[in-house]
């Protein structure tokens, strides 16, 4: 157990940032979107229940991203024997980066939009 305590201190800070996204990044989104403040006459630009609905949107395309991903994934294994004989297969690890971008959108947001709605409707 002690020899895991360097690793459990060094990943004090990432998850101190992963948690800013749950307070700080909800603030920051909350005073910005002037654009569609303007176009939709709503205070938040969009209402809370249409951002969810595009963070669904948003999560329905990483899905299809990804399960085309695995499909070239898979392809390329085949063609190149990896499927039989095991190994690497010959593609950069930027080719899940679609993916993971998506993912963020779709977070900005659902997450967001979640949080907004769920402090605004607590009593």
């Amino acid at each position: 157990m002690i020899c895991m305590l360097p690793i459990l201190i060094a990943t004090f800070l990432p998850k101190t940032m992963v948690a800013q996204v749950n307070t700080l990044f909800v603030k920051q989104g909350t005073t910005l979107a002037e654009i569609m403040r303007k176009w939709t006459k709503n205070p938040r630009g969009i209402t809370l229940l249409q951002r969810m609905g595009m963070g669904f949107i948003f999560h329905i395309l990483v899905m299809v991203t990804a399960s085309l991903t695995e499909m070239r994934r898979l392809g390329v294994a085949k063609d190149h024997g990896v499927m039989v004989n095991g190994g690497r297969v010959p593609l950069s690890i930027f080719i899940l980066l679609p993916q993971f971008v998506l993912m963020g959108v779709a977070d900005a947001f659902l997450v967001v939009a979640q949080i907004e709605f769920f402090y605004d409707q607590a009593p």
